[in-house]
C-alpha cells in the first residue's frame, strides 16, 4: 500500500472517529435530558458525575482525533500535489516515447518563418507588362513554399458583371488559345472573391486542378487562394496548389505576397483601370 493510499484511510478513520465522538455525547445528553423527570436528585447528581466525566474524556478524544485529521489532510494534500507534478512528468515522459507529444505537431503547423524580402524585390522590379512580373513572383512563392502550381487571376467588368481571368501562372498547363474566367462566386477562386476571404481547400474537387509532370499526372493536398484586395475591393486572386499541407507562416507568407501585389497595382495603375489589367477581348 502507499503513502497516499495509507494517508486517505488514516483521514477517514480519523475523521469517522471525530463524528462518532461527537454523536455519543450528544447521545447521552438527550438519553439524561429524557430520564432527567423519573430519577431522584441523587440519582441526578450521580448520572451528571458520570456524564461530566464522559464529557472530558470525550473531548480529549475529539481533541487529538482532530489533530490527527488535520495533520493527516495536510500530509495528504502534500502528497496529492506532489503526486501530480509526479504524473505530469510521466505522462509528458510517455508522450515522447510513444510518439504522443504533440508539441512538434505545433510546430509543424507554425511552419518555418519565411521571408517575402526576395518576392518584394521581384515586384519593385520596373515594367508596364506585369504578366511576367507576376509569373516570376509565382516561381519565387512556389519555391519558398514549395508548392506545385500557382496561378494569379485579375479581376474585371465584363458586361456588368465582376469576373476574374486568369493571368499568369506558374507550372500550370494550359493551352495557348484557351482562357479561364469565372464570375464572382464561381468556383473555388470565385467563392473567395466573393467572399474576400483566404481559405484553405482540402477537399479538392476531382478534376479541379492536375500538376503534370514527367511521372504522370496527380491531385494537389491542398488548395490557397488569396484575394488581393485594392481600397477594400477584389482585384486579383492567387491561387497556389501544393502537395504538402499548408502551415499558418504558409498562409501569413501568402497573405503578405497579397498586400504586395496590391501595393504594386496601386503604384502602377490608376484606380480605374485597376480592372482592366487584361483586354476585354480575350474573354471573347
Amino acid at each position: 500500500m502507499n503513502k497516499r493510499k495509507l494517508y486517505t484511510i488514516l483521514s477517514i478513520v480519523a475523521i469517522a472517529g471525530l463524528l462518532a465522538s461527537i454523536g455519543y455525547v450528544w447521545y447521552q445528553y438527550i438519553s439524561l435530558t429524557d430520564k432527567a423527570h423519573t430519577l431522584s436528585g441523587k440519582e441526578i447528581a450521580t448520572s451528571w458525575v458520570s456524564v461530566k466525566n464522559l464529557i472530558q474524556a470525550l473531548g480529549t478524544s475529539v481533541a487529538i482525533c482532530s489533530g490527527v485529521t488535520l495533520v493527516t489532510l495536510a500530509i495528504l494534500l502534500l502528497s496529492i500535489n506532489n503526486g501530480e507534478v509526479q504524473v505530469v512528468y510521466v505522462k509528458k515522459s510517455e508522450e515522447k516515447q510513444y510518439g504522443l507529444d504533440t508539441s512538434d505537431d505545433d510546430q509543424a503547423e507554425m511552419g518555418k518563418n519565411h521571408n517575402a524580402s526576395s518576392m518584394e524585390s521581384i515586384l519593385a522590379e520596373q515594367s508596364r507588362d506585369l504578366k511576367p512580373v507576376f509569373e516570376k513572383l509565382l516561381s519565387s512563392v512556389c519555391r519558398e513554399l514549395e508548392a506545385s502550381q500557382a496561378i494569379i487571376f485579375v479581376a474585371k467588368r465584363y458586361e456588368g458583371k465582376r469576373i476574374l481571368e486568369l493571368f499568369a501562372t506558374y507550372a500550370y498547363h494550359i493551352a495557348e488559345s484557351k482562357t479561364f474566367h469565372y464570375e464572382f462566386g464561381e468556383g473555388l477562386a470565385g467563392q473567395a472573391a466573393k467572399e474576400g476571404k483566404q481559405v484553405v481547400i482540402k477537399n479538392i474537387p476531382d478534376g479541379y486542378v492536375t500538376v503534370l509532370s514527367g511521372l504522370g499526372k496527380a491531385s494537389p493536398a491542398e488548395l490557397l487562394i488569396a484575394p488581393v484586395m485594392y481600397d477594400e475591393q477584389v482585384v486579383a486572386v492567387i491561387e497556389i496548389a501544393s502537395f504538402k499541407r499548408f502551415t499558418r507562416s504558409d498562409e501569413a507568407l501568402v497573405t503578405e505576397v497579397t498586400r504586395l501585389i496590391s501595393n504594386r497595382i496601386n503604384s502602377q495603375f490608376l484606380e480605374e483601370e485597376v480592372i482592366s489589367l487584361v483586354p476585354q477581348a480575350s474573354l471573347v
